[in-house]
């Protein structure tokens, strides 16, 4: 027992626990081997120190980074869904637009507890109504849209089963090569999927290269696709990875870095997950 109580002494030294009223922080630098998501499974934030970028996972309300950070960026089809409906749909994938300043959120009593992890696909009537009771947040640090890859459902033929309903994966992607061209994505089953997590992964790196090129230091964002339709778990490494890559290797993007990365989540599964592969991350390096 005293030699597992001095090792875990020595392999935590770099590990810094402040205890409040509300909230318990963990600030983790590239020593530490320990998993900060294994420990503090209550917690609503955890803070990391990845390649001088400070890292906040935060588990809560987005509208509370007001004032805190230079930008706030949201996915604009989790967005407009709780706006009154229009026909200003769009799934040009990693395109920007300005919110005005105004966070939508959904009603408490339509909020699903943060243990409720069930998946729904973007589209379905669960949301449907929600748009009549958000609470529209006017705030003062500048908001930023982006266009977020989202999955849906559509019916295909299956072997041995027929016409199914399947994962569905529709978007335009800007052409790198062209301007003002767009190149189409229709992908269905596991073929949507892999499409909707590789532009994610292309899209959050848009976003933190975007930021930081227009000088914002401090930028606060949600975990795209978890709300419209990309399961969790599988989303939540390919944030992570590009979350970390961009911490700790600004240089490969020719800019500084930030001074600070806020991540949002809704779940508690997602916290813990983020949690568990921020810290193993740092444990490789």
């Amino acid at each position: 027992m005293k030699k597992s109580i001095a090792m875990m002494m020595v392999a935590c030294v770099s590990i810094i626990l402040l205890h409040g009223m509300e909230e318990r922080r963990v600030i983790v630098t590239c020593n530490t081997v320990c998993s900060a998501g294994k420990h503090m499974k209550s917690d609503k934030k955890i803070v990391f120190n990845i390649g001088g970028t400070k890292l906040e996972l935060i588990k809560g309300s987005i509208v509370n980074a007001n004032n805190k950070v230079d930008i706030i960026v949201l996915d604009r089809s989790e967005q407009r869904r709780l706006e009154q409906p229009s026909f200003g749909d769009s799934n040009r994938v990693g395109d920007f637009e300005s919110a005005d300043n105004i966070i939508y959120c959904k009603n408490p009593d339509d909020e699903s507890g943060s243990e409720d992890d069930t998946y729904r696909h973007y589209g379905t009537n669960f949301y449907r109504d929600m748009w009549q009771s958000a609470v529209a947040h006017k705030i003062d640090t500048k908001v930023v849209l982006v266009v977020g890859p989202r999955i849906g459902q559509d019916y295909d033929y299956v072997s041995g089963k027929g016409r199914v309903l399947v994962p569905w994966y529709c978007a335009a992607k800007k052409d790198a090569f062209k301007e003002n061209t767009y190149d189409s994505v229709d992908k269905k089953g596991d073929e949507a999927i892999a499409a909707a997590l590789q532009d994610l992964r292309w899209c959050t790196n848009k976003i933190l290269t975007a930021g930081i090129t227009k000088n914002y230091k401090k930028i606060a964002m949600v975990a795209l696709g978890a709300e419209v339709g990309i399961e969790r778990n599988k989303a939540t490494p390919v944030t992570a990875e590009v979350i970390i890559n961009f911490a700790r290797n600004p240089e490969c993007h020719n800019v500084i870095g930030y001074e600070k990365i806020v991540l949002y989540v809704k779940k508690k599964s997602e916290f813990l997950q983020y949690s568990k592969l921020f810290t193993e991350a740092i444990m490789q390096k």
